[in-house]
């Protein structure tokens, strides 16, 4: 088996529909492919018990699967830091999209709530998880192919930082037609 490698997007934008915005300029390509440095935030009144931060849409991670591959597995990383005190956020949405901003197949979110010390790093999916769809290599190779995430607060006044998200994704490259002949 094969992978990627991890890969982070080039495009990320704010879809609408949430509760609460992200704070004004935090969001970006250069926090969301940062590892501890750099990060979105979210934070404000409005983030408050099962209030929900506007989604956001990471695409265009330049997967360059090969011609002939088939794939075997999605795998996607999402860290998280600045978790007020009360550590009262957790997943809504964790999905993967075909085109930007849609969401297709399995919503992998977990209502674990995130650790309020440092950065917490989970793991969605894997080298054997379609995440209940198919998926073909030009699929995965367009611009649109990426992530959905939206968080969600489990107490009032609630603040996070979203450090990063990345994919890697996992196939086969299949050999056609190979016969071996033993005399």
């Amino acid at each position: 088996m094969s992978d990627t490698g991890v890969k982070y997007a080039a495009t990320v934008t704010e879809g609408s529909g949430g509760n609460e915005v992200w704070d004004s300029g935090t969001l970006d390509v250069a926090a969301l492919n940062s590892v501890g440095s750099d990060y979105a935030l979210l934070t404000g009144a409005a983030f408050d018990l099962n209030k929900t931060g506007n989604p956001v849409y990471c695409s265009n991670f330049s997967m360059g699967i090969p011609v002939g591959a088939q794939i075997t597995g999605i795998m996607v990383e999402i860290s998280v830091t600045n978790v007020a005190t009360k550590g009262g956020v957790c997943d809504n949405v964790v999905q993967l999209s075909k085109v930007a901003g849609t969401g297709v197949g399995d919503n992998k979110a977990c209502a674990t709530l995130y650790s309020t010390s440092g950065y917490a790093t989970r793991t969605y999916g894997g080298s054997d998880q379609l995440w209940g769809t198919s998926w073909s290599i030009a699929e995965i190779n367009a611009t649109g192919f990426g992530v959905i995430y939206q968080p969600i607060s489990k107490d009032p006044n609630e603040d996070m930082g979203l450090d990063f998200i990345r994919i890697t994704v996992y196939y086969s490259v299949l050999v056609a037609n190979l016969i071996v002949n033993i005399i």
